[in-house]
């Protein structure tokens, strides 16, 4: 289920109801009539295409589920047609149920991936909700919002599957968080309140931090843990706006950042000598900005500590990918 593997047809088909869900949800609560025309349509396009591989035989759908998808296919082709003249908005927020409920269903008999994958899914997406806001780009946000909803309806699903070892509490409460995800996306539909973004990051990373806890970790992987708990931990002081916390978090994530300073200035470590004068270079950077902090520190510069954090700990999860 990683951000970073190949989808399947079936994912691909349950990501598609989902973007139509978004397309519509945005285009709505922007008033936006010509986007809002656009995603109907193409919205009716993908039901139209449901219809017509439903009917298929090679599709070896049982009898109740190829009535219940003409069925839907049928209504969202009659209120679209009908939509046109009434307006009715009560119309749009059925159209996206109907296509998250779709999406859930085509990703029941999916299975959760290794612990590993999925912690990366979620640092993978933290990372792109964070550097979007940083970069402030409206369309890097929006991107990063539809990924991140598309992970979090399949992990909505996947705590489903009776294949899962999470225990009642676990699943109760991711549930209870992938409802907050996709209830705020929602709401960001019309403005992309910086605040709620950056709850929606600290989620993903604490979630990562879950899964990868009180499980063995390899060097790399602690190198990795060690990263994302001090992004964690600044995001964290950010928020709380407490000063105490915030200079707590700098201190713990310059020393962290020393201890990795000081492992690839040495001659035997095995990375390679770009890799390594990159780290040195953030190390140094990270230090600059830490000491230069008197009480109080620029937000795009702590998100900037916070995001080379992030990036550093993807990275190390790539390469141990890769290998």
């Amino acid at each position: 289920m990683s951000n970073n593997l190949p989808l399947s047809q079936t994912e691909e088909e349950a990501f598609s109801f989902i973007q139509a869900a978004v397309d519509i949800s945005r285009a709505k609560e922007m008033s936006d009539e010509a986007a809002l025309t656009a995603a109907l349509d193409e919205n009716l396009r993908l039901w139209v295409l449901v219809r017509t591989l439903v009917t298929k035989k090679e599709k070896h759908l049982s009898t109740d589920l190829q009535d219940k998808f003409l069925q839907l296919s049928s209504f969202v082709i009659k209120k679209t047609f009908e939509y046109g003249e009434s307006n009715n908005e009560e119309t749009l927020e059925t159209f996206m149920n109907i296509n998250l409920q779709i999406a859930e269903g085509l990703l029941e008999n999916a299975t959760l991936s290794t612990l590993e994958e999925d912690a990366f899914a979620f640092i993978k997406s933290s990372y792109a909700l964070s550097s979007a806001l940083e970069k402030n780009d409206t369309l890097l946000i929006s991107e990063a919002l539809n990924n991140n909803l598309k992970l979090w309806v399949a992990i909505k699903t996947l705590i489903k599957n009776p294949e899962n070892k999470f225990s009642d509490t676990i699943k109760d409460n991711l549930n209870t968080l992938s409802e907050f995800v996709i209830k705020k996306t929602f709401d960001l539909s019309k403005e992309l309140d910086k605040e709620t973004i950056n709850s929606l990051v600290n989620t993903n990373l604490q979630i990562a931090e879950g899964l990868l806890e009180g499980r063995p970790l390899t060097v790399g992987e602690q190198d990795a843990f060690a990263l994302l708990k001090s992004a964690i931990n600044l995001s964290n002081a950010k928020a709380s706006g407490s000063d105490s916390e915030l200079v707590s978090a700098l201190d713990n994530n310059l020393k962290l950042w020393v201890e990795i300073r000081t492992l690839v200035s040495k001659s035997e470590h095995p990375m390679p000598q770009d890799i390594k004068d990159n780290l040195i270079l953030l190390a140094d950077f990270t230090a600059q900005k830490t000491f230069e902090y008197n009480g109080s520190m620029n937000i795009k510069t702590l998100d900037t500590l916070i995001n080379t954090n992030l990036q550093i700990c993807e990275g190390l999860l790539e390469r141990m990918q890769a290998s």
